[in-house]
């Protein structure tokens, strides 16, 4: 029996002297008798001095009266208990945190004998528990900073789109009240959406224009230029251009029009749709063919009439000549008469005189012309004229 029993208790003490835990052992006084030699790794204090001492003797105990108040009822009460935890401060200053745990021994009589327990190192634990502690401390506050900023998000995404709808109830009401007409198309040149205005100029609503492309609704021979300045606008040639080109209205007739087109692109500057602006400039246009008709008869008439001032100059022309031609031999036939000839009109002035008038009457040659014979004579000669 007392071989068996010293067998048990070598196995016991090899147990506690291989595992990282202690164990421990008190009388009914509450002093130690037995205290594993792993003790002296973990707290940094002998086994050996912990044997005949109260844990309220020993100073890195006595530090913890809080402890003894807890659980004095439970020791006193001879009360088995569990997990006790408590930080144990070591000669060194460091801090080791355990967790104990004590069932009380009776002796065969029923006496209380003491107690029996064991100890286990918890400071791993307490700090995976800290630094767990503080992980989701740091993850609750990068949540709480995180719900913060989503709220800020939030609260400008609810602005963004508040402006973004202002900004389009603006562009909407601009583009539904511009005068002129406004089309959105996209890039394979099928309309999108088109004001008021593009409509009444058309002849066409807007669903029916977003079946249909801008060449359906171009004159033929207006295509090819617009698409060559579309292609050079989607190259990059060209800011944007401007063209006037005919319109087929819905009805059949003619619509002249004042395009002007640019490209709008997207945030990775890939073309994104056009925008067209149509002033209706056929009214404008009426006029200019009207005055170029008007400019073209007036050109006429002034030919025509140049024409005939040409022909009525021409016989004057023949006429004076005839006239002077006929003076000529007047004039030679009154030279060489031997009589004073003059020729007067109405008013006394001297159309033509002859040469003979003039030396008769001492007058220089050719000076008698449009004057009178009170220009010629004194006045006693000239009345009797």
């Amino acid at each position: 029996l007392n071989l068996a029993l010293m067998e048990s208790e070598q196995r016991f003490r090899d147990l506690a002297e291989l595992t990282s835990d202690w164990f421990w052992e008190t009388d009914s006084d509450h002093r130690f008798t037995y205290v594993s030699p792993i003790v002296s790794e973990v707290l940094g204090r002998p086994a050996q001095s912990f044997i005949g001492q109260r844990r309220t003797e020993i100073p890195e105990f006595a530090e913890h009266p809080k402890l003894v108040a807890r659980h004095g009822a439970t020791i006193e009460a001879h009360q088995p208990f569990r997990n006790l935890e408590y930080a144990y401060v070591k000669l060194n200053g460091d801090t080791v945190n355990v967790s104990v745990s004590g069932t009380p021994l009776f002796d065969d009589s029923g006496e209380f004998a003491g107690y029996r327990g064991a100890t286990m190192d918890t400071t791993a634990n307490k700090r995976a528990e800290a630094a767990l502690r503080q992980a989701h401390d740091q993850l609750e506050q990068r949540v709480m900073e995180r719900t913060r900023e989503l709220t800020e998000e939030g609260a400008e995404r609810r602005r963004a789109e508040e402006r973004l709808r202002e900004s389009e109830e603006r562009f909407r009401g601009i583009f539904e009240a511009a005068p002129q007409g406004i089309a959105i198309s996209a890039m394979d040149g099928r309309f999108q959406s088109a004001n008021d205005a593009y409509c009444v100029m058309t002849g066409y609503d807007e669903e029916e224009l977003q079946t249909m492309d801008f060449q359906a609704i171009t004159h033929p021979e207006d295509i090819q230029p617009n698409k060559d300045l579309s292609e050079k606008l989607l190259a990059g040639e060209i800011p944007f251009f401007q063209l006037e080109k005919r319109y087929l209205h819905k009805d059949g007739h003619v619509i002249w029009g004042h395009l002007g087109v640019s490209l709008v692109r997207d945030k990775s500057g890939q073309p994104h749709y056009f925008v067209a602006q149509i002033l209706d400039i056929t009214e404008r246009k009426w006029a200019e063919d009207a005055l170029r008709k008007s400019q073209a008869d007036l050109e006429l008439r002034v030919e025509e009439r140049t024409r005939e001032l040409r022909e009525e100059i021409a016989e004057r022309k023949l006429a004076e000549d005839a006239l002077r031609e006929s003076e000529e031999r007047l004039q030679a036939i009154m030279d060489n008469s031997p009589q004073s000839i003059y020729l007067k009109d109405i008013n006394g002035n001297y159309l033509l005189v002859n040469k003979n008038f003039e030396r008769r009457f001492d007058i220089p040659a050719g000076t008698a012309h449009d004057k009178t014979v009170f220009d010629l004579f004194p006045g006693s000669v000239a009345e009797a004229f």
